[in-house]
């Protein structure tokens, strides 16, 4: 009788079991379990690699985008800085041209005037001729007919007789009170 409840308690009666015993039976439901629930974690497992693999990729191409951004910033500076030293590099040697023509504009002056007290026919006429254009000086006929005066006394072949300047230079005075129809 023993024998028969032993063998009755270690077979299932179920008739798909297949003669397994509910002990092995429940063992190989559990192991299917398990089984299910490691493939489940390894699944999980999977999809946060993949997750963080993804959140990795978003990050370094953040860090990408940001140092090129960097890079076109540094550059962008750089060349607004080279513009800036061209441009004052240019504005000096403007300056320096000026200041240099203005030197020479002095000396010049300063060479005339010399050669006009002098008594200098060429640079006497010169003179005139420069008070009759407003050249360097402020237009003055008076002072044009003067020195071209001493420059006729001096003898000078190219300066104007001092009847034909003064006939002018009235001519060009009375033009601008009362100008030409």
């Amino acid at each position: 009788m023993a024998a028969a409840g032993i063998g009755y308690l270690a077979t299932s009666g179920s008739p798909n079991s297949g003669g397994e015993t509910t002990g092995v039976a429940v063992q190989r439901k559990v192991a299917e379990a398990r089984k299910a629930e490691d493939a489940q974690r390894q699944v999980e497992q999977v999809r946060k690699a993949e997750e963080a693999r993804k959140a990795e990729e978003v990050r370094k191409a953040e860090e990408a985008r940001k140092r090129a951004a960097e890079k076109t910033r540094r550059e962008a500076a750089a060349e607004a800085q080279r513009k800036i030293k061209q441009e004052r590099g240019r504005k000096a040697m403007e300056a320096q041209r000026k200041a240099a023509a203005e030197a020479r504009k002095r000396a010049a002056e300063k060479a005339r005037r010399k050669a006009t007290k002098k008594g200098d026919a060429r640079a006497q006429y010169a003179r005139g001729l420069m008070y009759y254009k407003g050249q360097g000086v402020s237009r003055n006929y008076a002072e044009a007919v003067k020195w071209y005066r001493k420059a006729a006394e001096q003898g000078d072949a190219t300066a104007p007789s001092p009847t034909s300047v003064s006939c002018t230079t009235r001519a060009k005075a009375s033009s601008r009170i009362m100008p030409r129809r």
